[in-house]
């Protein structure tokens, strides 16, 4: 079950990558990436438009473009607890984004599915005499975790973008009860243009 789900996220992935033929646009977003505050981590990802539209309105002074479209995400990323525990995030999002001209500012709402691969210390021993830490045990243990996204940010040059992200997950697994997850981005995205 886990491979077919894995196989469908990333067929989807080949799918939107293949409905662009030559793309304007490759954004590079890196972010700072964080679990419940105290897990920081770190977070790389893209994202390919499979359908765009604009729409134009009048304003008071001028008009301006609502340029909207339909997205794939794919990301990978780690957070961790120091000493504790580590945590590899595999995730793709697909989206909905919406461009304002007259304000240089986007918002996006995604659904993700991801698999988390987690490292947990279950054992250590401690030397009573000096405090050194000696063998650890570690014990893995991996995951799927659905989520829903929401992303603003604002442009800040033409190649260049910051955003936040706030995402809300349930951690899935066969053998142990669901928990809930919730995330922070704070980030940059950097496009790569190429001459059509």
């Amino acid at each position: 079950m886990k491979n077919l789900l894995l196989f469908a996220v990333l067929s989807l992935i080949g799918t939107a990558l293949q409905a662009q033929e030559r793309p304007a646009k490759y954004p590079i977003s890196l972010s700072y990436f964080s679990h419940a505050v105290i897990h920081p981590g770190m977070k790389v990802g893209t994202q390919v438009d499979f359908k765009q539209w604009a729409t134009e309105k009048e304003g008071k002074k001028a008009t301006f473009t609502k340029t909207k479209s339909l997205f794939v995400s794919p990301q990978i990323g780690f957070f961790y607890l120091p000493g504790h525990r580590t945590n590899f995030l595999f995730n793709a999002e697909v989206g909905y984004n919406r461009w304002k001209s007259k304000r240089n500012t986007f918002s996006a709402w995604s659904i993700g599915l991801g698999y988390l691969l987690q490292s947990q210390v279950n054992t250590l021993s401690v030397n009573l005499g000096d405090g050194s830490i000696g063998n650890e045990n570690r014990e893995w243990g991996s995951y799927f975790l659905p989520s829903l996204n929401y992303a603003f940010g604002r442009r800040i040059s033409r190649r260049l973008d910051w955003f936040s992200k706030l995402s809300y997950g349930v951690q899935l697994s066969s053998n142990r009860g669901a928990s809930s997850m919730a995330f922070a981005d704070l980030g940059i995205r950097y496009y790569l243009t190429t001459n059509k």
